[in-house]
């Protein structure tokens, strides 16, 4: 198992890899048992959906790992197999579920970069390098969207003033980014850490055009997928919300709860979507049904194949 850990020799015994095996489905197992409730009320919910909007929610859940392995793709120097890739996107996401903050997620991919010859330090550097991209595109995001469109303020449910206020906000957030830029790049214009070399070294792929194109692209394409999820599955349960308002929902709600050190953000996710829901004017019932829905879409449904796929890859020594 430490051959699993810290990255050893490919040789892991036999023994090992059933157990690892073993453990994965087990965990699934847990998991599923301790949210038990939840997954019967979405099974519930589920029943009573328009089937014809739950295809699209499916579909879109499915192609968000292709959009985690092209950001990853972008952010690597060297090619990397594409296919073995979305995979590796695939196993991520179930280990990010049993660890705090993505670091099951991350282990994976680093263990996965490992094998494809980079050294630890830029394995680690490559999936920082895609985080701190997923960031910039969120916050401007919800950002841009907000000044476009104030009226889907999260927390107030009614329009702000228009003119210059929407304009202030802009400005004063520009300028607050520009200020933190500034000062970053004055602290650690000389001496500085290491950590800091290594982001500021992995940093050169967004110079190659192909690479930067695939990282951003993919950083943007992810929480807009989520969003068309969560659209999609509001529409299978007859909540009626604009492709807007939803969007404005997801990025605040997942900028949000990506910050607290919960695995997969299981439970804070549904507690804040649903009373973010309610805030916008659902009524309660609807909206944890439709919170429910989008967890079983987007997690409970792909959490076993992605378990499976896991444990195939670590018998395979891809990870």
């Amino acid at each position: 198992m430490a051959s699993w850990a810290v990255g050893g020799k490919a040789g892991v015994m036999p023994w090992v890899k059933v157990g690892w095996s073993a453990l994965m489905a087990a965990a699934v197992v847990a998991l599923v048992f301790a949210q038990r409730g939840v997954l019967l009320s979405g099974v519930s919910r589920l029943g009573s959906a328009d089937p014809r909007w739950l295809v699209p929610a499916g579909f879109s859940a499915g192609v968000l790992w292709l959009a985690s392995a092209l950001s990853q793709a972008g952010a690597v120097g060297s090619d990397l197999p594409f296919p073995r890739l979305c995979a590796v996107q695939a196993a991520a996401s179930f280990a990010d579920h049993f660890l705090p903050g993505g670091s099951g997620g991350f282990l994976v991919n680093v263990r996965f970069l490992r094998r494809q010859g980079l050294t630890r330090p830029e394995a680690a550097t490559s999936i920082v390098i895609r985080s701190v991209v997923g960031w910039c595109v969120r916050l401007p995001l919800l950002v841009a969207v907000l000044v476009w469109q104030p009226q889907y303020v999260l927390p107030l449910g009614r329009r702000i003033p228009d003119g210059p206020a929407e304009l202030g906000v802009a400005v004063a957030l520009t300028v607050a980014i520009a200020v933190l830029l500034v000062v970053a790049r004055h602290r650690y214009r000389s001496g500085a850490p290491q950590w800091f070399t290594d982001l500021r070294t992995g940093m050169a792929v967004l110079r190659t055009p192909g690479k930067a194109a695939a990282l951003w692209l993919g950083a943007l394409i992810a929480p807009l997928l989520h969003a068309l999820v969560l659209f999609a599955v509001a529409q299978a349960m007859h909540v009626d919300l604009s492709w807007v308002h939803v969007l404005v929902l997801y990025l605040g709600v997942s900028t949000l709860t990506g910050i607290l050190p919960i695995p997969g953000a299981v439970g804070a996710l549904e507690v804040v979507l649903v009373a973010a829901l309610i805030a916008a004017g659902v009524p309660g019932a609807d909206a944890a049904g439709t919170t429910v829905a989008y967890r079983m879409i987007t997690v409970w449904l792909p959490l076993l194949p992605a378990g499976v796929l896991l444990a195939l890859l670590v018998r395979r020594n891809v990870v």
